[in-house]
């Protein structure tokens, strides 16, 4: 079941990656089995999948831009170096899994942030 919560609530569901819906239902996230999803209204702006973040830097509305901003707040309050990050561009409206929109290509991506870390 997913919690109404202002906007202004969402950063901290965000970081403890929990469900989530706005009033107007455009600001949501769910768990999934293969990650955890923030989506505004129905395109997926944020993934977490196998300690992962998976950022939709792709420009929509004004009102996508301001949950993408809040996605990227809600992170930088939480970045302790444990998580990677990375971002995907050209993402089309509706899209509803990052990963896998960009393939083995971000997974190696990923894989070489995670080996340069160390």
């Amino acid at each position: 079941m997913k919690t109404v919560i202002s906007n202004r609530e969402a950063s901290a569901y965000i970081r403890e990656r929990r469900e989530f819906r706005n009033s107007t239902g455009s600001f949501w996230a769910k768990n999934y089995a293969d990650g955890y999803f923030v989506f505004s209204y129905e395109t997926a702006i944020a993934q977490f999948t196998d300690g992962v973040w998976f950022i939709n830097d792709t420009t929509y509305s004004i009102t996508t831009s301001a949950h993408q901003s809040k996605v990227r707040s809600a992170l930088n309050l939480t970045w302790n170096g444990d998580n990677d990050v990375v971002t995907v561009t050209r993402v089309p409206r509706r899209a509803e899994v990052l990963s896998s929109r960009i393939g083995d290509i971000a997974r190696e991506r990923a894989n070489r942030i995670r080996v340069s870390a160390y």
